[in-house]
């Protein structure tokens, strides 16, 4: 099956959707949940990996049993006519920074939303200092410090999206 015989279609979704319930149910309890042979569940499980409807895997740490940290959601805002050239040099210097885990370019009053997990708030307040201070455009960083996690991140709500390239889910 090369790029041009794939077709995301209502299997494919069904793979994707057992995936984030379980990223580490074997291919064979996959076929079963989705109604495939193993190979060919395998082979198109593989396929949606190679095509980057699945871009990679990863683990859920519980962190309060692994360390002691902080966790911070930072709002930056742009400085007046710094445009185009701010927004890449803020990208490159939070790509640079393993302590910012998500960074989202936001509409509104600010321009980037940036999720931090530091050691403690020293850690913090040195990183937001460093922001500040490498004339990278931003004019403003406003913090908010997580208390706690009511909901965590679990999955994407893929029953309730449109979806692309599939137009006989509504029938399903």
């Amino acid at each position: 099956m090369d790029k041009s015989d794939f077709k995301f279609d209502r299997v494919s979704k069904r793979i994707i959707q057992e995936l984030q319930k379980n990223a580490r149910i074997s291919n064979r309890d996959l076929a079963e949940k989705v109604n495939l042979s193993p190979s060919a569940c395998l082979k198109r499980t593989k396929k949606l990996e190679e095509q980057g409807y699945i871009r990679h895997y990863t683990v859920e740490l519980d962190l309060n049993r692994v360390c002691t940290s902080v966790m911070a959601m930072a709002q930056l805002a742009i400085g007046d006519n710094r445009g185009r050239a701010a927004e890449v040099n803020i990208e490159a210097a939070i790509r640079k920074l393993p302590q910012a885990v998500e960074c989202f370019k936001t509409s509104g009053e600010y321009h980037y939303l940036v999720h931090f997990i530091c050691r403690d708030l020293e850690e913090y307040n040195e990183i937001s200092n460093r922001l500040l201070e490498q004339d990278l455009g931003i004019s403003k960083i406003t913090s908010n410090f997580v208390l706690s996690t009511p909901k965590p991140f679990q999955s994407y709500p893929l029953g309730e999206l449109e979806w692309l390239n599939d137009m006989d889910e509504r029938s399903s």
